[in-house]
């Protein structure tokens, strides 16, 4: 994934790496592996591994914080078939 800053840009390497310790992910608000950035394609990434999950809807979040609040997160709906 890719962030924006409030004109719509991808944000810089060095915001970026900036950011990047306040970057989380959860998955039915359990915390699910690490973020990466990847400087030469701006983009964000970490591999999830959620193991054996019911079937159902879930939820996979990226929670974004600046000075230990959340400032913004997204929520990605997941259906478990």
């Amino acid at each position: 994934f890719q962030l924006t800053d409030a004109s719509g840009r991808v944000v810089s390497d060095k915001t970026a790496q900036s950011l990047l310790p306040g970057i989380t992910i959860t998955f039915d608000g359990v915390p699910m592996g690490k973020v990466r950035y990847h400087k030469g394609i701006d983009t964000f990434a970490s591999t999830l591994k959620a193991g054996k999950q019911p079937k159902g809807m879930h939820e996979v979040v990226v929670h974004l914080n600046v000075n230990g609040a959340e400032v913004s997160k997204l929520v990605i709906p997941v259906k478990v078939v």
